[in-house]
């Protein structure tokens, strides 16, 4: 196990927060994970998880983080 088990959660928050979101692909290559299980991750990290899928485009999924008082940032 690793000494510090929330890093990869942190990356993939961030990387969920950015404007034009992150892949399952983008998501493998920065932590090494075979899967990962985003809806999980966005339960653990208190993120409202938004999927976008475009016709002919990869799905790309945007988390927004709740603030202390439980309202989503925008």
């Amino acid at each position: 196990m690793a000494k510090h088990p929330h890093t990869k959660i942190n990356l993939i928050s961030s990387l969920a927060s950015r404007q034009d979101g992150v892949t399952q692909a983008e998501l493998r290559k920065a932590t090494g994970w075979k899967l990962v299980p985003m809806p999980l991750i966005a339960k653990r990290c208190k993120m409202k998880l938004i999927t976008k899928r475009e016709k002919g485009s990869v799905t790309r999924k945007n988390g927004k983080i709740a603030s202390k008082s439980g309202h989503f940032t925008t």
